[in-house]
């Protein structure tokens, strides 16, 4: 068995691989958890906890009375042995319509891709918070305070999906959509890989608002990343039938490189 601080992005893509091999196509994102957590409790020794409540966001909603709102915070996949060696392993599975009612595949449109872009990048976040080693830290800017429960030793977020959209490369334009920041996709054509920048990703509009979408939701906020993250879209499947094709991505999530400042999100 593979011990769990040897766990690594190469174990995980063949673990993924093995399930496209065969044409495994997950009917949830529950689902997919489920079955990927089954897989490594079988190849990694370790314990193996779903939706562990990890962090807590609270924030001031009204300063006159010192009223807050939290926000907990729960990791899909978390691996423990018995050192107390930690990871947490985020997913989405992101789909476009696939197959019908009347066949054993049938997979609905999530749709809202630049939501889904986002989501993706706070997972990377949340898990560069539970690597900071840190039990609790302030955003000045924001008035708010993170606490995590239990720090990680390591972090790795994965995208499933057959929503081309994902991972098409960025295409030359001259209008900058609002979501911009967050493309994922291909830029490197040869290699099928792509980088993210550590910098701050928002989608506020030049006035400095946001859309009607996006305002007073949990995503009216920017994503400061702590790494500047190379990405590979590796082929999972295709299947003969639209959007049959799946591709899936993994980053491990580094931790902060420094200690000074508070951390902005």
């Amino acid at each position: 068995m593979i011990l769990l601080k040897d766990l690594n992005i190469k174990h995980l893509t063949d673990i993924l691989i093995s399930f496209g091999n065969k044409n495994t196509i997950f009917h949830s994102e529950a689902q997919f958890q489920f079955e990927l957590a089954w897989m490594l409790q079988q190849r990694v020794k370790c314990k193996v906890k779903l939706e562990e409540m990890s962090v807590l966001f609270t924030k001031k909603i009204d300063v006159t009375n010192s009223k807050e709102q939290t926000q907990k915070i729960y990791t899909d996949i978390m691996l423990e042995d018995e050192s107390g060696y930690r990871i947490a392993i985020e997913l989405k599975y992101k789909t476009a319509a696939l197959g019908s009612t009347n066949s054993d595949i049938f997979l609905l449109n999530h749709g809202a891709v630049d939501l889904g872009r986002y989501d993706f990048l706070w997972d990377v976040y949340r898990i560069e918070l539970l690597l900071d080693q840190k039990k609790s830290s302030s955003n000045l800017e924001l008035d708010t305070k993170v606490t995590i429960r239990k720090p990680c030793n390591k972090g790795f977020a994965i995208m499933l999906t057959n929503e081309e959209k994902y991972w098409k490369g960025i295409p030359n334009q001259t209008k900058i959509t609002i979501d911009n920041q967050f493309k994922i996709g291909i830029q490197n054509e040869n290699n099928n890989t792509g980088q993210l920048l550590q910098n701050k990703l928002d989608w506020r509009r030049d006035n400095g608002e946001y859309t009607s979408a996006i305002k007073n939701t949990f995503r009216a906020h920017p994503i400061v990343l702590n790494d500047t993250y190379m990405y590979e879209w590796k082929n999972y499947c295709n299947l003969s039938m639209s959007n049959g094709e799946f591709k899936f991505m993994i980053i491990e999530a580094q931790g902060k490189k420094n200690n000074g400042g508070n951390r902005k999100f």
